[in-house]
């Protein structure tokens, strides 16, 4: 178990994350997908949701979540809780503890039938739910048409393991087979507690007498893809107003290389930015598209690029994003855009730390990574990137696939 307290006494709230880490394994994903939907369901001293809304009320508005992740190689389940800092109510001071002892409950405490197994409606319940999300995931063009494209290009490494393939599998759970997953994690998976807010060290102790288990460090999240075939092209069709096209790049930089930063100053001046040749090009000159952005899966070592066009302007759009990419590796472009995206970059770290959830989010990075970046650190890093980097790393970078789905008959 790994515990981390950050003292920030500039917020309001204080956010309480237990997250549970494994492997990422293609047959246990589904039932990961479904665990972070049924975790915050019911329980044994909470045998009915209104009884968990009364007591979350009665904790002057505390919250109650859970999530799926993925991390790399790793796949997350996060128990999440937000309360009011105790200091703003007079005689409250436990109540950091009794956030933590719900949280143990939902944990530790699960509400069985008869027969020793999770209740049925609530199991049913989370598996529509689950499959709910991933079929407003299908059905919208553009996050099916990126995943697909991830998913067909990280075959055989964990990037291929995307949530809306596995509907089959969310299917076959049973009340049995989801309490057995639940057990398991709990008891096997590494736990992981990042506590942040007007936190009392003090309280170490008790947290870590509150949440332990057995789990075991998880390896090393992070990997590069290293896809055998290159710059393959797939298309499907479906009855949509424009076309969807998604562009997967293997950048053999993952995020715990020396140059993972001044990757991402490179794609920034690619296609992260208003000011990006994507943007510029594809957007304003050629006006193409409303939107078209690239980003880094930083954990899979992938560069994507995603755009919705007209589909008379498919291969012209293509086109000119291999263009884009090519002036980026020769440096064909204002060099004064460096500073930009450094900037812009650096600005953008910064606002991270102002918010409580981007606070999270950092520190767990650091967590899993085993990093103790700090902002500074990563801003340093950015602002040492030069054009001659920018080409360099930029020159390795491979089109694995061009996924397009299209308007027309999917048959």
């Amino acid at each position: 178990m790994n515990l981390k307290v950050i003292n920030e006494t500039k917020f309001k709230n204080i956010i309480i994350s237990v997250r549970f880490r494994s492997p990422m394994k293609k047959e246990t994903v589904a039932q990961k997908m479904v665990i972070s939907d049924y975790l915050t369901n019911v329980c044994q001293p909470y045998p009915t949701k209104a009884i968990l809304v009364d007591r979350l009320n009665a904790m002057y508005g505390a919250s109650l979540s859970s999530n799926y992740m993925t991390y790399g190689n790793s796949q997350v389940v996060e128990l999440r809780a937000r309360i009011i800092d105790p200091s703003y109510i007079d005689g409250k001071q436990d109540l950091l503890m009794e956030a933590i002892e719900m949280m143990k409950a939902f944990l530790f405490e699960p509400l069985l039938d008869g027969d020793g197994n999770l209740l049925k409606n609530y199991v049913d319940e989370s598996i529509r739910m689950t499959l709910s999300k991933t079929t407003r995931m299908i059905d919208e063009p553009s996050q099916y048409a990126a995943s697909k494209a991830l998913h067909d290009a990280g075959k055989g490494f964990a990037l291929e393991n995307q949530v809306l393939f596995f509907e089959d599998a969310v299917k076959a759970i049973t009340p049995a087979s989801l309490l057995n997953a639940i057990q398991t994690m709990v008891r096997e998976d590494y736990m992981e507690v990042v506590v942040i807010g007007n936190v009392d060290p003090i309280v170490n102790a008790q947290i870590k007498d509150a949440f332990n288990n057995t789990g075991e460090l998880v390896p090393a999240v992070s990997y590069t893809l290293e896809a055998k075939q290159t710059d393959v092209y797939q298309e499907e069709y479906r009855d949509i107003s424009q076309a969807y096209i998604s562009m997967v790049y293997q950048s053999h930089v993952s995020n715990v290389d020396e140059d993972y930063w001044k990757l991402a100053v490179a794609n920034a001046i690619f296609g992260q930015t208003p000011s990006s040749l994507l943007f510029r090009e594809v957007r304003e000159k050629h006006s193409l598209a409303y939107s078209i952005h690239s980003g880094l899966q930083p954990y899979d070592g992938a560069l994507c690029v995603n755009v919705g066009v007209n589909e008379e302007n498919i291969e012209k759009t293509i086109a000119l994003i291999k263009e884009q990419f090519t002036r980026v590796q020769n440096g064909d472009f204002d060099h004064d855009t460096i500073q930009v995206v450094k900037d812009m970059l650096a600005n953008s770290l910064y606002t991270q730390m102002d918010d409580l959830h981007g606070i999270l989010n950092f520190s767990y990075r650091n967590m899993i990574l085993a990093n103790d970046a700090t902002v500074e650190d990563i801003i340093a890093n950015i602002n040492e990137t030069t054009l001659e980097d920018i080409m360099r790393i930029m020159a390795n970078v491979e089109l694995v696939e061009t996924f397009v789905l299209r308007k027309g008959d999917d048959k």
